[in-house]
């Protein structure tokens, strides 16, 4: 399951999602990072949002 770069840009999708939703959290600026496997997925979940 690790290396499932769909399965793990869906996940930090979702993580993406919730933090929008909260609203302690919203305003904050949010920033992805990874490495390998992660930066994949990282930059598959940021070009999912405008």
């Amino acid at each position: 399951m690790r290396f499932d770069i769909d399965l793990l840009g869906t996940r930090l999708s979702a993580i993406v999602d919730w933090i929008g939703a909260q609203g302690n959290l919203m305003r904050l600026p949010l920033g992805l990072f990874g490495a390998s496997t992660g930066a994949a997925a990282a930059l598959k979940a940021a070009a999912s949002r405008p």
